[in-house]
């Protein structure tokens, strides 16, 4: 907030009326929920003094962190809040150990994209939400969605006026999660059907914008590999190789890997990951 005074401190100074007004207001405790904000103690405002020195009141940026949990419980993302935490993901063998180390090592420094392909039922949505989550806790706004739920309605937008503000929405998300990337309906015999010229489209139009500010962390889950994302379409596919380098996970095509019909190796029950 150039030219005003957030904290309204004097850091061990005399404090002015105005001063010591906006301080007790700030300690004030609201009843907000979801996130712990130690900025506005969850009153969803703080009160600042501007460059003359009133007291006025201004939103905290904790409500984009707020706004991000309504959201995730109105789509269809909702139940990953409460099954897909990170400490749920169970590493039963060697390759779920260097996927959640993956993760781990991306909530430290999320930078760059975050990209996991391959079998279904491996764990990849449950790493991938299990991040948005973690960054999300951390007071970083989130948007998350269902790929193939979000493309079709974005290209229903395609021809009105709100469409590009709603494509803005997604490019310039503080954290960006698409799960189940490039997903469309499958044949009737079950198998994958390649996305459409229009889906591709649209995912370059996302993820350009991405691809330029690497700041923002982007998270993305497929069942296609990132080398067949790049036979798909090599401008797509080359931008996500290049920003996904350091946290790439391309999981083999191996039923042994479908954790929800394989058994665990130490209980031979049905593991959570999905």
């Amino acid at each position: 907030m150039p030219g005003v005074q957030a904290l309204c401190s004097c850091d061990g100074a005399k404090e002015s009326y105005e001063e010591r007004q906006c301080r007790l207001m700030n300690e004030l405790p609201g009843h907000l929920t979801d996130y712990d904000c130690p900025l506005c103690r969850n009153k969803g405002y703080i009160y600042v003094l501007n460059e003359t020195g009133e007291l006025v009141c201004r939103k905290c940026r904790c409500l984009g962190v707020r706004e991000s949990y309504r959201r995730l419980r109105q789509s269809g993302l909702a139940p990953m809040e409460q099954a897909y935490a990170l400490e749920k993901f169970r590493p039963v063998d060697e390759l779920a150990r260097r996927m959640l180390a993956h993760a781990h090592a991306y909530v430290k420094a999320p930078r760059g994209w975050f990209f996991a392909g391959g079998q279904s039922g491996s764990g990849k949505s449950h790493l991938c939400a299990g991040i948005a989550l973690k960054l999300l806790q951390q007071g970083k706004a989130l948007r998350a969605v269902l790929w193939r739920d979000e493309a079709a309605r974005l290209k229903e937008l395609q021809c009105s006026p709100g469409y590009t503000s709603e494509l803005d929405r997604l490019r310039h998300a503080p954290v960006l999660y698409l799960d189940d990337f490039l997903k469309t309906q499958g044949t009737d015999r079950g198998a994958r059907r390649a996305p459409t010229a229009g889906d591709v489209n649209l995912a370059y139009e996302i993820l350009e914008y991405r691809y330029m500010h690497p700041e923002l962390p982007t998270l993305i889950s497929s069942e296609w590999h990132s080398g067949e994302i790049l036979s798909l379409d090599e401008a797509l596919g080359g931008r996500i190789l290049e920003r996904a380098r350091d946290h790439l996970l391309n999981i083999p095509s191996k039923a042994e890997y479908n954790r929800r019909v394989c058994p665990l190796p130490e209980e031979g029950g049905r593991e959570e990951n999905t």
